[in-house]
């Protein structure tokens, strides 16, 4: 109430302020995690009041959702941008090769969004948890038809079910984020490697006829 004696109406944040917001949360929840962070760490990031805040976001679990979809929605989308960006008649494992890559590029050089989905994932509430699996789900089976065409046309060994192949992928490129630093690894280089593990394995090849690994 002002001095008039009128209620003074609250004035809505800039348009812009809730991308802010995200942007400050996706930060804070991928450096230091989810339970860790605060709404008042948020708010000092931003340099935005709290009150601010929850005009956009009623509670800390809304907006780390929100980062979580939007994390799944980039990264899915880049994956699909590389994939059908190459020539027809692509190989699976070609396929698979750039699907590796974009999920890197999205991790590592995209921000913190997709970051949040890796590193935040056990630690979630579980209302949050189960929603986020509903919102990862589309991607995942992405991968799923991705390697399940290997599996039909057989360029992948079919002694697994595709959800068991897509977890290992799953498990190496996410775990990447912990140890690539940019300047010492090539983003480009990694990914192919690793299309090449999954493809041909760690093992050396076995020269005809008698069992012993192939000379150099």
């Amino acid at each position: 109430m002002n001095a008039q004696g009128k209620i003074a109406k609250v004035k809505a944040p800039p348009e812009n302020a809730r991308k802010h917001i995200l942007d400050a949360a996706a930060k804070l929840f991928a450096e230091h995690g989810y339970v860790a962070t605060t709404m008042r760490d948020i708010a000092q990031e931003t340099g935005i009041k709290a009150g601010s805040i929850y005009y956009h976001f009623a509670a800390k679990e809304q907006l780390l959702d929100e980062v979580m979809r939007i994390g799944v929605e980039r990264v899915f989308d880049q994956v699909k941008v590389a994939v059908n960006s190459l020539p027809p008649g692509s190989s699976v494992r070609d396929k698979l090769a750039a699907a590796i890559h974009a999920h890197l590029f999205s991790a590592l050089a995209l921000g913190h969004y997709t970051k949040v989905n890796i590193r935040c994932t056990n630690t979630l509430p579980e209302a949050i948890r189960q929603h986020y699996k509903r919102t990862r789900r589309p991607y995942e089976r992405y991968w799923r038809q991705l390697i399940q065409a290997g599996v039909d046309n057989g360029e992948i060994e079919p002694s697994q079910d595709s959800l068991s192949y897509s977890l290992y992928i799953f498990g190496f490129m996410n775990w990447t984020i912990e140890w690539y630093r940019e300047g010492k690894f090539d983003l480009e280089e990694v990914s192919r490697r690793y299309a090449d593990t999954l493809f041909d394995g760690i093992g050396r090849r076995a020269s005809p006829g008698t069992g012993k690994p192939a000379a150099k």
